[in-house]
């Protein structure tokens, strides 16, 4: 049995649902009524915004975030300011006894 989750919602408005529910239609809008377009709309964006599993499915199709800068880091220069945050942390400074 699964642990309970707190039911998760997405907006209407998010660019994913709005994708996903313009892809789902597209084949039928030659077919169905305005009016009937809208209700299937309607049912659609509830059925991806409301359902646990159709939410975490949309956030899963979301494209993925942009790197703003990428290269190469100086592992011993992260070490250098890992271990002054450690000892500031601890109430001292890098090089001081005790």
């Amino acid at each position: 049995m699964q642990p309970h989750r707190p039911a998760a919602t997405l907006s209407p408005d998010d660019p994913t649902v709005i994708a996903q529910v313009e892809r789902a239609l597209a084949p039928y809008k030659d077919l169905l009524t305005p009016a009937l377009l809208a209700v299937f709309r309607e049912e659609l964006e509830h059925a991806l915004t409301t359902d646990p599993i159709a939410v975490d499915m949309v956030k899963r199709l979301r494209p993925a975030p942009v790197v703003q800068r990428s290269g190469e880091r100086d592992a011993d220069a992260e070490a250098a300011g890992a271990e002054d945050t450690a000892g500031a942390m601890r109430g001292r400074t890098r090089g001081s006894a005790g």
